[in-house]
């Protein structure tokens, strides 16, 4: 089932979802605890960077829900929904801490082309609610964040722009048709 959801996703990744079969589809996935978010870490970089499309974060949503024990449905799904996908950094666990994201973007080789975000986000700090518990945690930190109108089908790399230089990272179609488990344990 899980190969299936991923081959979905793996089809639909820059597609726009328009029915309520692909937003329930993203839900039921979520509500297993895995999104279609591709995880990429490199041996000697500083970062891991994570792509999430329209529906991986619909089943991000669907997973956190899921967690906090509260309804989520096609209705909601749509509320939440946007064309847009993101390209967050996260320090790895190796990474030096004295390095930062000053951009993130998107580049294909063939044909050669380099995409822009729409929005940026160098830094974002946060309080809230753990899905995995439902309490207040402390502050969490995400290096950088980018939004993009669309990301390429095929491979493309994401290209870190960092304070000590740029870092790449490939994603291939396999990449496409892993699953992140999402959900703390309990």
């Amino acid at each position: 089932m899980m190969r299936a959801a991923a081959a979905i996703f793996l089809a639909a990744f820059s597609v726009e979802p328009s029915t309520t079969a692909h937003l329930n589809e993203a839900i039921a996935l979520g509500r297993t605890c895995y999104a279609p978010i591709i995880r990429l870490q490199r041996p000697g970089t500083d970062f891991d960077v994570y792509v999430e499309s329209p529906l991986a974060r619909i089943a991000l949503f669907s997973a956190t829900a899921q967690q906090m024990h509260l309804p989520f449905d096609a209705a909601a799904a749509a509320r939440h929904y946007t064309t847009t996908s993101r390209v967050w950094a996260d320090y790895s666990a190796g990474g030096s801490r004295t390095i930062a994201v000053t951009g993130i973007l998107v580049a294909t080789s063939h044909p050669r082309s380099v995409s822009k975000p729409i929005a940026v986000k160098t830094e974002h700090f946060f309080l809230g609610r753990a899905a995995s518990h439902g309490i207040i945690e402390g502050l969490r930190f995400r290096a950088g964040e980018s939004t993009f109108e669309t990301l390429p089908s095929g491979d493309f790399t994401v290209v870190l722009e960092t304070t000590a230089g740029r870092q790449e990272y490939r994603v291939t179609d396999t990449d496409r048709t892993k699953l992140l488990h999402v959900c703390n344990e309990r």
